[in-house]
């Protein structure tokens, strides 16, 4: 009866078929994503207005996918040069596996320092809100450079005897668990916010919460199980081990893009909502229009960007005690609307058109992040 189980070569050749699969899914996303990183509207960004950051995360990881997938192919020929050499056999110890490894170590690395990043920007840049995912992240890396060290000085029989098996799981476990905190404290946030600001919103318009919750849950929940597979299966000593981490590598990068793309995509579907609504508004009936300054309460929640450096249109329409607001939680929470934060360099501007409570009036804020 033929067995069932892989070998090492026909893992190798399903890896780059999957692998090769899952690439094209993550240039796509990376065209997409670029298109939301370098324009906007119908023209190009200027230099000031690009997410530098951002950007490079973006390209680095795109070359880092292409870099995996380039050295799989070259261990599937590798692989196929020994078979056909008399008395050469598949040696898996090489460079070529080395820098698979090292590729995968890093694109995780980038994903992980990134949301605990997005976690860090929601919460106003707090330090303590993301003390347990950085210990873990501090941890994480020690132990890569752990598992680094023995692929490269230890040959591949002796690694699942050695150190190398019980640090490599445990370097996958602090990823899963900084990916499981990290997205829970920022669906938490961006819910507290749609919880407090229930009294300024309509129901019809706390989309833009639950589009947000449900950008970060399916980006999260995408990345956090392949990588719990990824782990399962490395336990179990299976050889669908290398295909699912050439899977891995592409969908933690496809799971950064996504997020980017829909941020984007839902950011300007409120600014052209907003753009209409004040278009089609009423003209001001009674008193003449004047400009005032608006001051927020303390204890009022207000959001800004710290995206790709975009200016985001925040529009609130006032009718008698009816109050409609115009949000974009997805990014950044900021508790202190009372004063300018200097390092997110807060410009607002306020219109207010009529002084009667019973006509219809607009307050269009623009928040330059």
């Amino acid at each position: 009866m033929p067995s069932t189980s892989l070998s090492q070569a026909e893992a190798q050749l399903y890896t780059l078929l999957v692998e090769s699969i899952f690439w094209g899914l993550h240039v796509v996303s990376l065209v997409f994503c670029l298109r939301c990183l370098l324009r906007v509207e119908d023209r190009w960004k200027k230099a000031a207005e690009i997410s530098k950051v951002m950007l490079c995360v973006v390209l680095l990881m795109a070359c880092i996918g292409t870099l995996d997938l380039v050295m799989t192919m070259a261990a599937n020929l590798n692989t196929l040069a020994a078979r056909d050499g008399p008395g050469n056999s598949f040696n898996s110890s090489g460079w070529i596996d080395i820098i698979g490894v090292v590729d995968v170590i890093v694109q995780i690395i980038l994903g992980d320092v990134m949301l605990i990043y997005r976690c860090f920007i929601v919460y106003s840049r707090s330090w303590r809100t993301i003390l347990v995912p950085l210990v873990l992240a501090c941890c994480g890396i020690v132990l890569i450079i752990l598992v680094i060290f023995f692929q490269i000085t230890l040959p591949s029989g002796a690694q699942l005897a050695s150190p190398y098996f019980q640090l490599t799981i445990a370097a996958w476990a602090m990823t899963i668990s900084i990916n499981i905190i990290t997205t829970g404290l920022i669906i938490y946030r961006i819910w507290s916010v749609d919880r407090n600001n229930l009294q300024l919103m309509n129901v019809a318009n706390r989309h833009v919460y639950r589009n947000a919750q449900r950008v970060i849950i399916e980006s999260g929940l995408l990345s956090t199980t392949v990588t719990a597979i990824t782990v399962v299966v490395y336990i179990t000593g299976s050889q669908v081990f290398s295909p699912l981490t050439g899977i891995d590598i592409q969908v933690v990068a496809i799971a950064f893009n996504l997020i980017l793309i829909r941020v984007h995509h839902n950011r300007s579907l409120e600014a052209r909502h907003a753009t209409v609504t004040l278009g089609t508004s009423h003209p001001p009936v009674g008193p003449v229009a004047r400009r005032s300054t608006l001051r927020f309460a303390p204890g009022t929640t207000m959001l800004s960007s710290v995206d790709g450096g975009d200016t985001v249109l925040l529009s609130v329409n006032v009718q008698g005690s009816e109050s409609e607001s115009r949000i974009n939680p997805l990014e950044s929470v900021d508790e202190k609307s009372t004063k300018h934060s200097s390092d997110l360099g807060h410009s607002i501007e306020t219109k207010d058109v009529g002084r009667d409570a019973s006509t219809p009036s607009s307050s269009v804020f623009t928040s330059h992040v």
